[in-house]
């Protein structure tokens, strides 16, 4: 018999909305697995992503995507705490994630593993690539705002004078920007749309201070992009050998004063993005397809019931 795993559907936007929904139909595809949204189903244990969002007497599993890590907003870790404290199993995000939720929230799970994001490579594999990309080109992908450094990355791009363009997918990019003819803000898009501008492109920039684990990246790796990143964050992890990490940041071991964070070098970026131009292409690891996160996240559920 099929063990019912409830994934709420209420709540939550951007990176954790996008992962809680490819995690369900991954689990759901499973012949061992049944996953309910509502909790007018019966289910027999809950996972939830950043925080639980019901009382019942059911296991819970959390998915931490990390912890607030400005003091201006220490406040709003106290619900990730008391989630963590009513958890069977935490699953971190990345390994920095672990560490920077230990250092800022003082609080180590006795059950805890990392399990990465991921994505269905035969959804991608059947996009195919926008035609009007000029070839050797950039794409950058984000819901903009200062910690994301929008700013930096135009400024950086520009500084690098390449052959390409800069294809930036999201919102809030600052139009302005499309004042260059090598940049191209497209502003908001649908996953497919999205995707077919990666598939064509050739290398991703994402300059986020401390990420945990970016969606995005994920998508850039799965269409083959190698990638420029900074330090902070999972996101080196997932790049690996697949990219350039720019290091620049300092933090996530304690809260700290808010900053402004979009004032990269543009030499510095620069020069990374010549650096990733001379990367080789590989293919994409196993580990971030989403087939093999729903394995490792069944393996928690079933020793979660056990």
């Amino acid at each position: 018999m099929a063990i019912r795993v409830l994934i709420a559907s209420k709540k939550f936007k951007g990176g954790p909305s996008v992962f809680r929904n490819r995690i369900a139909d991954a689990l759901n595809k499973r012949d061992d697995i049944k996953v309910v949204r509502s909790t007018n189903e019966k289910f027999d244990l809950e996972l939830s992503v950043v925080r639980h969002l019901f009382e019942h007497n059911k296991p819970k599993v959390l998915r931490v995507d990390g912890c607030y890590y400005t003091t201006n907003h220490a406040r709003s870790n106290r619900s990730l705490s008391a989630s963590i404290k009513a958890s069977h199993t935490v699953v971190f995000q990345s390994y920095f994630s672990k560490k920077m939720c230990y250092s800022i929230l003082g609080m180590k799970p006795k059950r805890r593993c990392v399990i990465r994001n991921g994505i269905d490579f035969g959804i991608v594999n059947n996009i195919k690539p926008r035609n009007d990309i000029v070839p050797g080109s950039f794409v950058a992908s984000a819901l903009w705002r200062d910690t994301k450094r929008p700013n930096s990355i135009a400024k950086g791009f520009l500084e690098a004078s390449t052959s390409g363009h800069l294809y930036a997918i999201g919102e809030r990019f600052d139009k302005r920007w499309a004042g260059n003819k090598n940049i191209h803000v497209l502003g908001k898009m649908s996953f497919e749309e999205s995707m077919a501008v990666m598939k064509a492109c050739e290398y991703m920039i994402h300059l986020c201070y401390i990420d945990s684990c970016p969606n995005t990246v994920v998508e850039g790796l799965a269409c083959g992009l190698n990638v420029l990143c900074t330090n902070l964050g999972g996101t080196r992890e997932l790049v690996e050998d697949r990219g350039i990490v720019l290091d620049v940041d300092k933090g996530g071991r304690a809260l700290q004063d808010p900053r402004k964070f979009d004032n990269l070098s543009p030499k510095i970026i620069a020069n990374g993005i010549h650096q990733v131009m001379q990367l080789p292409k590989k293919p994409c690891r196993e580990e971030l397809n989403i087939k093999y996160v729903a394995e490792e996240y069944a393996k928690v559920i079933k020793r979660v019931l056990s």
